[in-house]
């Protein structure tokens, strides 16, 4: 099979697809024997990991006093939802070994009433620690990178068309409130990571290997610092509040003009959609980490969702081949797709268990919007398209002919 064919054969990255067949699972390596003496060495535990402390201004509120203060208010507000009685026994020992006590007679009461469903504590820049149920959903197959370079080429026409504003209210909904992550954002996610790891090695290929990525035969050594610039501005223009505040007012007065511009208003609806009935969830809420769940081995051999969910600059530069790459050499050496997480966290009462669901609602909602969408505004990156619809629509309508911006 040709090299060029190799990196892609993982194509409609954000279109359900059939699951693909895997190659068994490597057979773990057998350990020798070992004497018995040492067993309790081999036992896993699951502590209560405290963060180091460091000198910044919120350590002074991670008291003893304070962590355990919202612990068992977390732990009233999960009793009161599923109706059980919690424990009593939160003297018994010392901090913070109490709290690991307690939640784990807590999980015995709880697992019953939820087989499906991990209990854990979260603990992050606004959470000391806060009881949280996790449920994992499977999905099907696909990489949700929304393109950023068609944006960028809208906003150079450097015109305020509906359309473009409408594309920048999704953008910002995306960002700011569905909190996907973006790929020049220093929060470790897996794409920014495989832009920094290119970075870091720009200097060290030659121009043969660049020449080999078909969209991107002279972007040259500089590349990576050439779009992170256009990344960033990008991101300044979509990152204000103001596109949230006309979000429901420009999806009300858009007027299509052509089939793809109905798609654009139905997907922009269902986002706003999202908006108004689910303002407090998140992508990166729901897939909260478990600091002290021990990975499974079933799960060392899965492409975890938030590795597939992302902002990109584009579909077909060196970037994305080079994940498409490392994706396809994880599925041969037999890996598979991961399910999402679908958290909710016990930082308030519930009035009905119905609420818990609301999650669940969130995320699969929002992938399958993210998938309509990125189908359409792949489409503005493509010049031949764009010369199609300049026939099209309105003269005046300048910003949508991009094809003087995009490389044939």
């Amino acid at each position: 099979m040709p090299a060029t064919q190799q990196r892609r054969r993982v194509v409609d990255r954000h279109l359900p697809t059939t699951r693909r067949g895997h190659s068994a699972k490597p057979a773990p390596a057998k350990l020798p024997d070992r004497v018995t003496a040492d067993a309790f060495l081999r036992v896993s535990f699951s502590p209560i990991v405290l963060e180091q402390r460091t000198n910044r201004p919120e350590d002074e509120k991670r008291t003893p006093e304070a962590v355990q203060a919202e612990f068992f208010q977390s732990l009233s507000y999960l009793a009161t939802t599923y109706g059980f009685t919690p424990t009593t026994e939160v003297d018994t020992l010392p901090y913070p070994l109490n709290i690991g006590h307690v939640l784990t007679i807590t999980r015995q009461q709880f697992n019953p009433l939820e087989p499906d469903a991990r209990l854990i504590i979260i603990k992050d820049d606004k959470h000391l620690a806060t009881l949280a149920t996790v449920k994992d959903k499977e999905a099907e197959w696909g990489l949700y990178y929304v393109p950023v370079r068609p944006l960028y080429y809208l906003i150079q026409r450097r015109t305020k068309s509906p359309r473009t504003e409408l594309i920048c209210c999704i953008y910002a909904y995306l960002y700011q409130v569905a909190k996907i992550p973006y790929c020049t954002d220093d929060q470790g996610s897996y794409v920014s990571s495989e832009y920094d790891y290119i970075r870091e090695r720009e200097q060290e290929w030659s121009d043969y290997e660049l020449a080999d990525m078909e969209a991107e035969k002279d972007a040259g050594a500089n590349y990576i610092k050439e779009i992170n610039g256009k990344l960033i501005k990008c991101l300044k223009r979509f990152n204000k509040q103001r596109h949230l505040e006309k979000f429901a007012r420009l999806s009300e007065t858009f007027q299509p003009i052509c089939e793809d511009d109905h798609t654009l208003l139905q997907v922009a609806r269902r986002f706003l959609e999202l908006y108004e009935t689910f303002p407090e969830h998140s992508f990166e809420l729901a897939q909260v980490y478990n600091y002290n769940q021990d990975v499974s081995e079933e799960e060392e051999y899965q492409i975890s969702i938030d590795r597939r969910v992302s902002f990109i600059w584009a579909e077909n530069d060196l970037v994305y081949q080079y994940i498409i790459e490392n994706f396809d050499a994880e599925f041969s050496s037999g890996s598979e797709e991961g399910p999402y997480a679908c958290s909710v966290l016990y930082d308030k009462s519930y009035a009905t268990k119905d609420e818990l669901l609301n999650s669940e609602m969130f995320m699969s909602h929002l992938l399958s919007s993210m998938a309509e969408f990125i189908t359409y505004i792949s489409k503005l990156d493509d010049a031949e398209y764009n010369k199609r619809l300049s026939t099209i629509l309105p003269t005046e309508d300048s910003s949508t002919d991009l094809s003087a911006h995009i490389k044939a």
